[in-house]
């Protein structure tokens, strides 16, 4: 499920932790944990507690394999206003990082050279220690102007500059969100309140969170697809659209959510909600909606739709005999192979493109052609056409030849007539001869 250079985050309280931790290192390999992260969910404390209060939980991460080997956070802007620009620097604003190398002199000697101090022309050595670089690179160095030695440049040793505009690949995590940058339990039932106009969800986990989560695992410039298992008040996919509002990103989410009843007497009840998945697809409508109300990047596409799929069985009929058993009778009930009222054009359309394998979140679109309906997946050279009507003539398959899709399928007994029916492969192969054909 997880791609190779995927991350997954694991949010779990104190209680089944260990537990956690033991499963996913058997699961994913104990190589492939990345970080136990504690979240600080909350930042008061209760006194009406016996004993220890919690004010955070964990959030476990792991890769899905070695592919995954360098791990980068979203800048921030409290980490770029350390970079300042004091003496005018053309590169821009900068801060500065020591020269000074842990190790000594004695385990590093080939790093063991004087330095120039062009302001007071003084050579410096550090009495203990080697420098972290070579002295070619030092040369470099000082001939960027990349060596900062204080304002008035009577500092002890130089220090290197590090240039705000070369800090394009991110900051390294660190395993503890405080509540500012990641949000609180609080914050998550205020953004539902505030949406819903009451409490209709209140284990809600807030956007800051998530979005914290993406800047570590995703990027606006790729497609990736985020997945939440337990989808909840869905703030995994309401924290994509608002990323990608921000940064013009096309990220994708999936949300799963069963259709858990809610409480009766609870508030979301008396609010006209039966199951939280009602929840999940009301938040993300309403969530849409507010985030093509706010200030929007300019390069996103604004694509705040969605898709509802529900698991089911096969529209297909079960057959159970074997050659043998078959009676004739079986075979008339055969004539047609779709189940009794599993015949809905759109839940066979689905059917097949899951058979099919094709990405259930492209544009699909209907129209009447020669009277019968005909779907058109993505958009020319498209990837599926179907019809799934009765009444099917050569003409009509004639017609949906020339756009010469990938795939197109009809239905088994659709067709006006068994000659129809056995000439569809010689039409296509006629004129859209890389087109796979199929029957349902």
């Amino acid at each position: 499920m997880v791609s190779d250079v995927g991350l997954i985050f694991i949010s779990i309280d104190d209680g089944e932790v260990a537990n956690l931790r033991r499963c996913c290192d058997e699961i994913f390999g104990e190589n492939n944990f990345v970080a136990q992260i504690a979240w600080e969910k909350r930042y008061t404390r209760s006194n009406n507690a016996k004993r220890f209060y919690s004010l955070k939980d964990t959030i476990l991460v792991f890769r899905k394999s070695e592919a995954l080997d360098i791990i980068k956070e979203k800048r921030t802007d409290k980490a770029d206003a350390n970079y300042r620009n004091p003496d005018d620097d053309p590169k821009g604003p900068w801060m500065t990082s020591s020269y000074v190398n842990p190790a000594t002199k004695e385990a590093r000697p080939n790093l063991v050279y004087g330095i120039r101090n062009p302001h007071t022309d003084e050579v410096v050595h550090h009495p203990t220690h080697a420098w972290k670089f070579s002295e070619a690179e030092q040369k470099n160095h000082a001939a960027e102007n990349r060596l900062w030695w204080g304002a008035d440049g009577s500092a002890e040793y130089p220090r290197l500059k590090l240039y705000l505009s070369e800090q394009t690949d991110g900051m390294v995590p660190i395993d503890v969100w405080d509540y500012k940058t990641s949000g609180t339990t609080d914050e998550g039932g205020t953004e539902i309140k505030e949406l819903f106009g009451s409490a209709v969800f209140d284990t809600a986990k807030p956007t800051k969170l998530i979005r914290r989560m993406l800047g570590i695992a995703t990027s606006p410039s790729s497609s990736d697809i985020v997945l939440d298992f337990f989808a909840g008040s869905c703030s995994t996919a309401v924290a994509v659209m608002k990323e990608n509002a921000t940064d013009g990103g096309q990220r994708r989410s999936i949300s799963i959510q069963i259709a858990e009843p809610c409480v009766e007497g609870s508030i979301a009840r008396s609010s006209g909600f039966d199951t939280i998945s009602e929840i999940s697809m009301e938040r993300i409508r309403r969530s849409g909606k507010k985030v093509l109300e706010s200030e929007c990047h300019e390069n996103w596409n604004k694509d705040v739709g969605f898709r509802v799929l529900k698991i089911d069985t096969s529209n297909m009929a079960d057959v159970y005999y074997t050659p043998g058993e078959v009676k004739q009778e079986d075979l008339l009930a055969a004539v047609d192979n779709i189940k009794p009222g599993r015949d809905n054009p759109e839940d066979l359309l689905f059917q097949v493109l899951v058979d099919w394998g094709v990405d259930l979140t492209l544009p699909i679109r209907s129209e009447s052609v020669q009277g019968k309906t005909v779907f058109f997946v993505n958009e020319e050279p498209y990837d599926l056409i179907a019809c799934f009507d009765t009444g099917v003539t050569e003409e009509l398959v004639k017609e949906l030849a020339k756009h010469e899709p990938m795939r197109v399928v009809f239905r088994d007994n659709g067709f006006v007539s068994d000659s129809v029916k056995i000439n569809v492969d010689q039409v296509f192969r006629q004129l859209s001869p890389a087109t796979d054909v199929k029957s349902i």
